[in-house]
């Protein structure tokens, strides 16, 4: 990483990357003047432990395939090295020891997650090592938490979800306007979620 200033992390499985994603990352680099936006994909999350998502080289491929466009997103790969379980809190550790002295972090997360934010591991701390940010989801009321300080991402076309892509593509429905073109090509050439 080079000396960027402000950066943005945005965490997930990104199983499949779609456009919801990348619209945010758009928005928060324009929004808080972010130099990179680092895309995050967990090897585990520890709230979907149960879920079978796809490899996770196929979930680095699509995202790299997504991204190619964007000079200022980047790949961050440290969960998937790490295998096991991702928690949020060991990689903004990582990234502050990696990131040059004064660089600021901006951790981006859905409405939906931040509710979940007190269950989070060392919650406290990622606070003392990152400015939240949070994306408003349509229809998703934002109740602040108490003592939990963010700052507000509003998305107006943020209604997507990856489950729900997984479904439409085991059903053979159309995804175009949903995901990337190259990435769904991926999806289909290695049948990913059929």
């Amino acid at each position: 990483m080079s000396s960027e200033k402000r950066i943005g992390v945005l965490g997930g499985t990104f199983d499949p990357v779609h456009h919801a994603h990348l619209e945010i990352a758009k928005k928060a680099k324009d929004s808080f003047q972010l130099d990179t936006v680092l895309f995050v994909p967990s090897f585990v999350s520890p709230f979907k432990q149960e879920n079978k998502v796809a490899p996770p080289e196929d979930r680095l491929e699509m995202l790299r395939l997504a991204i190619k466009p964007f000079s200022w997103a980047q790949i961050e790969n440290y969960e998937i090295k790490q295998k096991g379980v991702s928690y949020t809190i060991k990689t903004l550790r990582y990234l502050k020891d990696k990131v040059r002295e004064g660089s600021e972090l901006f951790f981006i997360m859905g409405a939906d997650s931040y509710q979940q934010f007190k269950g989070w591991k060392d919650y406290e701390d990622i606070l003392n090592l990152c400015q939240l940010v949070v994306a408003e989801r349509p229809g998703t009321l934002l109740e602040k938490l108490q003592e939990i300080p963010f700052q507000t991402l509003s998305i107006e076309k943020m209604d997507l979800a990856s489950k729900e892509i997984r479904k439409k593509l085991k059903e053979g429905g159309d995804l175009t306007p949903e995901i990337p073109g190259p990435v769904l090509a991926y999806i289909r050439l290695k049948d990913l979620y059929s």
